[in-house]
């Protein structure tokens, strides 16, 4: 009985021993799960923490990406403003210069254009004065001529004979013609000069005819000028054309006035 008892004792210790070490494992057990559930909520914490402050360092990062984007995007657009107002400033001056230099180019034509059509107008009138001379020395010498014929001595023709060969003489001169020639050479220099080195055949005659050709002079007012019949100027200027040898269908006047002649 005594053995029987002391194994119930024993028993009954290790039933107490066992809720013992069982209650301690619980309890460690539960202490180890809080433990874990507390580093897993400080591990959540701290994780929401890095991202919260990435998110942050982000936010700060685009704030200040987009600042300096907005800084260089004003700075270029400055720039190119700038760049802009100055090509535009350039661009109105230039156009300021040219509008002046046009307008000087313009006045500088339109007063070569006077000077042209003043000498032009001292020149017909040159050409007038020439011909009413000689048309007046021929009515003279006519009349000469006529009153001379109503003479009855032989003589006294004669001694007019000096006089009338004189005034033909006179008439036919060459000297009006230089005196022409050299104002007209003043208006455009060299021009008779090099039709008289390009084409050789012209005459005299032939290079009156392209001098009033060149100051713009029709038919008619050739006619008038020189007391030539229409009819006959038109035959000087045909001829002048096959000596030229124009081709068909380009004008007379248009050509002698499209040479460039340096002044």
């Amino acid at each position: 009985n005594e053995d029987l008892g002391k194994q119930e004792k024993i028993l009954s210790y290790y039933e107490q021993l066992n809720r013992v070490i069982q209650s301690r494992y619980k309890t460690e057990l539960r202490q180890s799960l809080e433990r874990a559930e507390i580093q897993i909520e400080l591990s959540d914490y701290k994780q929401k923490l890095v991202e919260k402050e990435f998110r942050l360092r982000s936010t700060k990062l685009e704030r200040n990406f987009v600042t300096i984007i907005g800084f260089i995007l004003t700075l270029l657009g400055w720039t190119f403003y700038k760049k802009n107002l100055k090509e535009k400033e350039v661009l109105k001056h230039q156009e300021e210069i040219l509008t002046q230099n046009f307008k000087i180019e313009q006045l500088s034509v339109l007063q070569k254009e006077k000077e042209i059509e003043t000498k032009n107008n001292e020149l017909i009138t040159k050409a007038t004065f020439i011909q009413q001379k000689n048309d007046i020395i021929g009515v003279i010498i006519k009349d000469l001529k006529y009153q001379i014929s109503l003479l009855d001595n032989h003589e006294d023709h004669k001694n007019f004979n000096p006089l009338i060969t004189s005034l033909e003489e006179t008439q036919k001169t060459e000297d009006s013609w230089i005196e022409f020639e050299k104002q007209f050479t003043e208006t455009y220099p060299s021009f008779l000069k090099m039709l008289a080195q390009h084409f050789t055949m012209l005459t005299v005659v032939d290079l009156k005819m392209c001098a009033y050709l060149k100051m713009n002079l029709n038919t008619k007012d050739i006619s008038q000028l020189t007391g030539l019949t229409i009819r006959a100027i038109e035959i000087r200027r045909h001829r002048l054309r096959k000596k030229i040898n124009i081709q068909k269908g380009v004008n007379l006047n248009k050509f002698l006035s499209s040479i460039d002649i340096e002044r």
